[in-house]
């Protein structure tokens, strides 16, 4: 079997799954998600749970009791020991680090008895089976009504969806100095590109705080503010899917919002500056070429 470990937020536990599956796929074997760092995260992180829950996904979890065992484990026994022996791999089991931010074409010569850990920030790991991720990703639950007349309007306009990230970018030392926060000047030259590009526009606005957007953004009267999916961030990727174009946020979560985005003809505009720290960013590779980077 594929084993992945998950980490943060959902759209970096996407990422960790659609390489997983990726692999899983090659060798057609089953894939295995470790959530457990979830029990265990750092102060200065951001709190996170596991949010792939509510997708069909082609994949199993360790039993919380098993997990248990491995995070309480004895001092001479070490998790990765523990981990060979979950998966009754002990002698065969290949442990897999990301080595580097960059895409790494080494995971393709990976053994179908792998165990991942990293991050895996590149479509390039699991572009080739686009439409399995397409499946994985559409969510188990319908729309609610709310969510319904949000789609309405944004089927029924020349709809950009604009995610704007503050939060922990800005109140988490730790995340506000690794990443940085994308500021409005960015927003404002990819929103005078995309009324360029795009006839009547309208703005569709998705954030963790809609009330800086509303003051700061130049998005016009006819722009939508979604509210209300903070329980369910999901229906806000699926949102983000259903725009005609996208303008995203240095963030993994918009990422997705925009490269599930099926049409065929759509503008993504990203950020130059992925994280805050410039030699580090030029060796980051998650924008696929045929984006735009302002």
């Amino acid at each position: 079997m594929i084993a992945v470990r998950l980490m943060a937020g959902l759209g970096n536990q996407m990422f960790q799954y659609a390489t997983g599956l990726a692999l899983a796929h090659k060798y057609n074997t089953k894939l295995m998600l470790d959530i457990s760092s979830y029990k265990n995260m750092s102060k200065e992180d951001t709190p996170r749970e596991y949010g792939l829950n509510i997708y069909p996904l082609r994949a199993g979890l360790a039993s919380k009791k098993t997990m248990d065992q491995i995070v309480n484990a004895k001092e001479n026994l070490s998790r990765l020991d523990s981990l060979k022996r979950l998966i009754g791999l002990y002698d065969s089991l290949v442990i897999m680090r990301e080595k580097h931010p960059g895409f790494n074409e080494e995971i393709f010569n990976a053994g179908n008895n792998t165990y991942l850990i990293g991050w895996w920030q590149n479509e390039g790991y699991f572009s080739h089976i686009r439409d399995e991720i397409l499946k994985s990703f559409t969510p188990k639950i319908e729309p609610n009504a709310k969510n319904l007349r949000y789609i309405k309007s944004i089927q029924s306009s020349n709809s950009i969806g604009i995610h704007v990230r503050r939060g922990d970018y800005v109140q988490n030392k730790h995340a506000n100095k690794y990443h940085g926060l994308t500021g409005i000047e960015y927003y404002k030259k990819a929103i005078s590109k995309m009324s360029n590009i795009v006839d009547s526009p309208t703005f569709v606005v998705f954030s963790d705080d809609i009330d800086w957007c509303k003051r700061e953004l130049p998005v016009g009267k006819n722009s939508i503010f979604v509210k209300g999916n903070d329980r369910q961030p999901h229906e806000d990727i699926r949102l983000m899917s259903l725009c005609e174009h996208n303008i995203i946020a240095n963030s993994s979560f918009s990422w997705w919002g925009a490269w599930l985005n099926n049409n065929t003809s759509k503008t993504v505009i990203a950020p130059k500056m992925w994280v805050s720290d410039q030699r580090q960013n030029a060796k980051i590779d998650i924008i696929p070429k045929n984006w735009i980077r302002l």
